[in-house]
């Protein structure tokens, strides 16, 4: 059986594939293997060719080109991105259906590995919509990738998530916790004393363990590793984990040079702050700094170096609609493409002709890309130079900024409109100034 996720997986990703392995039939009698997809749509000819089965499974990505064999659980479009559902979600109805998995309990019977399964799901829904906290396994992964490869992560989050399926008790009971999380704390204080500049090292260990009560967070997976595979096992499990952690860390430190060179532009009431970075925790410290610097959250764009990605991150009250919409206008114009209606332009995900991925979580995100190992085209070839990239993305978030044809004008006819060189952003603003016929805007 053959399973594709993208690279740099992360928690739903996995979440979805774990769970699959574990309650599809299929899954349990054939030798399962991991693809981390680049993109490439060579690789994916490759793996349908050479699979050792007829069906590919993929979970939170999805093939340019379908096969009739293959499972396909994504939600990068419009109306899964709107409803805020995840490829774990998906993956669950699916299980519900063909494996018998119950979730729910049945005439007074109660039914603790389906609760256990809608509480994976509902952890992939946090990370991907609302955002978590730093000590927990969605953050974690991601600074897993700095120090590890694909196989690797998967692995090492896949053992959480089993512990955590097959854990004896997982409600929270400080006395039942304090014995792994006492040993938790002796760990942690060895890596801190190795490493006295981590700050985030500093804060857990002055934290009491009725503090971690969520169990996604690192010391009650810890305790769940160790019930279910052992103290060895646990320590090891942990120690990999603390590596990411120290490494995430230092790129954080390191990511201040780059901050000092960026640049800061402030529109209206927002700050922008434009950098050139392949650092993957840069935009965490430009927003750190920034609210301390603006007193509010500042917009971070992050182009990275090579010309192969970059990543737009809202502070939070500028949402990216018309951003996206601008720019997958200049990449489908570019390429000679027709270019959609405006709600086909600015829905969540990646529209088709594009590399473009808009998010509409917690704070809207906008990235073409990886910053670590990319292999998108070069934006190069739309955008021409980063200045150029950077104005369109400024032009559209500055709510004072019009073409040359429209700065002396109240209103605007549709003919005039058509003419413009931006009319086919279609800008909110644009709409509401142009006068399609007398006493209607």
């Amino acid at each position: 059986m053959e399973f594709v996720t993208h690279e740099r997986c992360d928690l739903d990703g996995i979440a979805g594939i774990v769970l699959l392995s574990e309650f599809l039939r299929d899954c349990r009698k054939e030798k399962v293997k991991i693809y981390f997809w680049d993109g490439d749509r060579e690789k994916l000819k490759h793996i349908h060719s050479s699979g050792v089965s007829s069906r590919v499974i993929f979970v939170d990505v999805a093939p340019p080109k379908r096969y009739s064999s293959d499972l396909i659980f994504d939600h990068h479009n419009a109306v899964d991105e709107k409803e805020e559902i995840t490829a774990t979600y998906k993956v669950v109805r699916y299980l519900v259906k063909h494996s018998g998995l119950r979730l729910d309990n049945e005439k007074g019977k109660d039914n603790e590995r389906g609760q256990r399964v809608k509480k994976i799901a509902r952890w992939t829904q946090r990370a991907d919509y609302e955002g978590v906290e730093s000590e927990t396994l969605a953050n974690l992964i991601k600074r897993m990738h700095l120090t590890s490869s694909d196989q690797e992560v998967f692995d090492w989050a896949k053992t959480a998530i089993l512990a955590f399926l097959k854990a004896r008790k997982v409600t929270f009971e400080l006395k039942d916790f304090q014995r792994s999380f006492n040993e938790f704390r002796r760990i942690l204080k060895e890596y801190q004393e190795k490493d006295s500049q981590n700050d985030l090292f500093k804060k857990w260990l002055g934290r009491p363990a009725r503090s971690f009560s969520d169990p996604m967070s690192l010391p009650r997976m810890f305790d769940f590793v160790w019930q279910v595979f052992g103290e060895k096992r646990a320590k090891e499990w942990l120690k990999q984990g603390l590596t990411g952690i120290q490494e995430d860390q230092k790129a954080f430190r390191d990511a201040e040079k780059d901050y000092e060179r960026a640049e800061k532009v402030k529109i209206g009431t927002n700050y922008v702050i434009i950098a050139m970075s392949n650092n993957p925790s840069f935009q965490r410290y430009a927003r750190m700094r920034g609210k301390q610097e603006f007193g509010k959250a500042p917009i971070v764009i992050q182009i990275g170096v090579g010309e192969r990605t970059f990543q737009i991150f809202s502070n939070g009250q500028v949402p990216l609609y018309e951003v996206a919409g601008a720019l997958r206008a200049e990449i489908l114009k570019k390429q000679g493409f027709k270019i959609p209606f405006w709600r086909e332009l600015k829905k969540p995900g990646i529209l088709e002709g594009t590399t473009l991925y808009f998010r509409k979580a917690k704070s809207h995100f906008l990235g073409w890309g990886s910053l670590t190992h990319s292999t998108a085209p070069s934006w190069k070839r739309i955008f021409g130079t980063k200045e150029k990239l950077v104005s369109v993305i400024l032009q559209v978030i500055d709510p004072e900024w019009w073409p040359e044809e429209c700065k002396k004008r109240n209103r605007v006819s549709k003919e005039v409109c058509r003419a413009c060189p931006v009319y086919h952003w279609h800008l909110k603003r644009c709409y509401e100034k142009r006068c399609f016929k007398k006493g209607r805007t």
